[in-house]
């Protein structure tokens, strides 16, 4: 099936550990292209060691939008991750990461007139790496960790957070909403929606007023997303892992020396925790942990994922980006 996708200008953004610089319009002026126009500028982006060249994708779901029997349908969620106006820009990030010099398509910042799923699938891709790449149970002790750090961007997942959602100037707003509930995330069994604690742990009151002046600045700007009741882009309840398991899908042993697999699976929207259920009868013992490389047919590859002894829940990239957000 043809989908219409638009693409959309981006701005060059160069990073490094100790500064960030801008080159180009701001957020503010970017331009949007012709839906018709069969090119967009590529950004490039150097974060540290690591560059990517990503476009930025629009929601282009005209066509499915008037079919919503094809937007939900079982067979699209298991493409992408879950019902499509949340997901629809989980792929390209994943294949950002995977090739971060091709071009890949990950989504734009909303503008105030775009339609709903453009919110959805912006803030739904973040929520995404959050949980699934970061494997981080509470992503607002995560995000934290990362701001009181200064924005570390070592770990290639928040190198792309940073690139993307950070240099719009979009992840403020993201953060908190989470300190509002402190939703817990990756319960087990894979339930696909978030815990609500009865009790939030205080925050430090540098923290309280951090929040309390994002979100006035949200009431006061067209940037009201997080606004207007206590999960208005039910994030919460689209994380991932609501789909069935791929029954063929497999977990090969490739060195036991050097303790590597491989999982391969044709399930987006349910590969972690079926990742976790096969890798549990591989042979523990008081060595490193299992390093498994983990493809989904329709998207490509994940990562490298290993079991943290700390957490018990998988994750790739550095470890202490993982422990921040448990």
């Amino acid at each position: 099936m043809s989908i219409t996708r638009e693409l959309r200008e981006s701005v060059p953004v160069e990073i490094h550990t100790d500064e960030r610089r801008i080159y180009g319009a701001n957020p503010q002026e970017r331009t949007r292209p012709s839906t018709h126009s069969a090119r967009s500028r590529e950004a490039k982006y150097r974060i540290v060691k690591q560059q990517f060249s990503v476009n930025r994708q629009g929601f282009g779901g005209q066509p499915l939008l008037s079919h919503l029997d094809v937007v939900h349908s079982q067979e699209l969620e298991a493409q992408y991750g879950g019902q499509y106006e949340w997901f629809w820009g989980v792929p390209g990030v994943f294949q950002a990461l995977a090739a971060p010099l091709t071009g890949q398509m990950v989504p734009a910042a909303p503008e105030t007139n775009d339609p709903h799923e453009q919110r959805l699938g912006y803030w739904g891709a973040l929520h995404y790496l959050l949980l699934h790449r970061l494997g981080w149970a509470r992503p607002d002790r995560g995000l934290r960790w990362w701001y009181d750090q200064g924005k570390p961007a070592q770990d290639p997942t928040m190198a792309l957070i940073l690139a993307v959602w950070d240099a719009d100037g979009h992840v403020d707003a993201y953060l908190a909403w989470l300190l509002k509930g402190q939703p817990v995330f990756l319960a087990p069994e894979s339930q696909p929606w978030a815990e609500w604690p009865t009790e939030r742990e205080p925050l430090p009151d540098r923290w309280v007023r951090w929040a309390a002046d994002i979100e006035r600045a949200g009431e006061l700007s067209e940037s009201k997303y997080f606004l207007g009741g206590w999960d208005p882009l039910h994030l919460s309840g689209h994380t991932g892992e609501g789909g069935e398991p791929d029954p063929a899908s497999t977990l090969t042993v490739t060195s036991r020396t050097e303790r590597r697999a491989v999982f391969v699976t044709d399930t987006m929207n349910a590969w972690h925790y079926d990742l976790a259920k096969k890798a549990s009868k591989l042979p523990e013992g008081n060595k490193p942990p299992w390093r498994v490389d983990v493809f989904v047919r329709p998207v490509g590859f994940l990562g490298t994922y290993r079991k943290s002894y700390q957490t018990g829940l998988w994750f790739t990239g550095r470890h202490s980006y993982h422990a921040a957000g448990n």
